[in-house]
């Protein structure tokens, strides 16, 4: 539908177009909860899809709309990575983690991000992936790390003789421990981790407050850490953190990485400028002229409703009585377009869908007005 300009004043705002993920993370959610509660039914039963499943679809089938995906090794070397580069190597488009290897660290930060890649572990193999941890923190600490580990391992378990003589394999590890967990803030879901010597795809999204993480197709990880309590009764001062690195926390194992790609979906900054009234800045389209009101049109109806049912002759008097109040009432001054305070509101010709509206604007102190998107039903700013 067209924007339209409220006829109480102007107004000017600026839309990013991350509404589209935005949107993913508001779902998600919901379909992850009816997910955890049938969780055991569905994975016992073998009949319904395993909801975690269906979440992951939900989120990745957005990501493919959406993500502008950038590869994160350039050749075989470690361009755009800076720490333990004695650590790694880059084999054939494959990321090793060597024996003994530490912290390899992206030299850009990131704030609102999904990092997709592959992985494969050997048996115990421990490492990590850092996010937003500032430069010289700790991943798990001044930053938030998402565990990378084979938590079926040796290393973390051990066999128990049970009363009555039987034995069972204990583990270890504690629940914010296992693969994918936040480390230290919330526990991931187990059992969809294949088997040592495969190769696993895995997805972090980070949205704002929003951490989900994908593995294998199934979301294991939902966290809004606005909300988050840390089960390990830590200080996490990274969660707080709203960008920073990214970093692979080496644990002294041989892990590899493969197809590493990130799709950036920080907010814009507000940079564009203008050094002359009614020049666009670089890769915008002007929607006012400075001269006169083509391309804009009165509005039909005040009632959103009224407006979308007129048809034929009704709509066509309609719009020629809206374009002769708005003529009446909105007007150019001085290469300004201005208006009254009388009358109705100002349309585009035009409607939009996905867009970024730069706009200067100016109203008395008192003044109230607005600008709405996408109706009916509109959204007004």
């Amino acid at each position: 539908m067209p924007n339209i300009l409220n006829s109480h004043r102007d107004s000017g705002w600026k839309l990013d177009l991350r509404f589209n993920v935005l949107a993913m993370v508001t779902i998600v959610p919901c379909v992850f909860c009816v997910a955890t509660s049938t969780l055991g039914q569905t994975k016992e039963s073998g009949g319904a899809e395993d909801p975690n499943l269906v979440a992951g679809k939900h989120v990745e089938s957005i990501l493919g709309t959406s993500a502008m995906w950038k590869p994160m090794l350039q050749g075989e070397g470690l361009q755009g990575w800076t720490g333990d580069l004695k650590g790694y190597t880059v084999d054939d488009g494959v990321l090793i983690c060597k024996k003994g290897g530490k912290n390899l660290v992206s030299e850009k930060e990131y704030s609102d991000f999904a990092f997709q890649f592959e992985f494969k572990l050997e048996e115990s193999g421990n490492n990590g992936i850092g996010i937003r941890v500032p430069a010289g923190g700790h991943p798990a600490s001044s930053g938030m790390e998402i565990q990378i580990l084979d938590h079926n391992g040796a290393r973390y378990s051990g066999m128990a003789e049970m009363s009555g003589g039987t034995k069972r394999k204990l583990s270890w590890l504690k629940p914010w421990q296992y693969h994918g967990s936040i480390y230290g803030v919330t526990p991931a879901r187990t059992g969809y981790l294949k088997p040592v010597g495969q190769w696993n795809q895995e997805t972090i999204i980070a949205i704002d407050d929003h951490v989900i993480v994908i593995l294998n197709g199934a979301v294991i990880v939902d966290a809004f850490l606005d909300d988050t309590v840390p089960v390990d009764g830590g200080d996490h001062p990274g969660m707080k953190n709203s960008s920073g690195h990214l970093v692979l926390a080496g644990h002294n194992d041989r892990v590899e990485f493969r197809n590493m790609k990130i799709a950036d979906y920080s907010v814009s900054p507000a940079t564009h400028v203008s050094h002359q009234d009614n020049v666009p800045p670089d890769g915008f389209t002007p929607l006012f002229n400075g001269k006169d009101l083509q391309g804009w049109k009165g509005l039909a109806h005040k009632n959103a409703n009224s407006r979308r049912e007129l048809k034929g002759d009704a709509a066509t008097q309609a719009q020629e009585s809206a374009d002769e109040v708005m003529r009446d009432h909105w007007s150019v001054i001085d290469g300004v377009l201005t208006y009254d305070g009388e009358g109705q509101s100002l349309c585009t010709d035009k409607d939009y869908g996905d867009f970024e509206m730069y706009i200067d604007w100016k109203i008395p102190a008192g003044a109230d007005s607005g600008i709405y998107l996408r109706g009916p039903p509109q959204i007004q700013i």
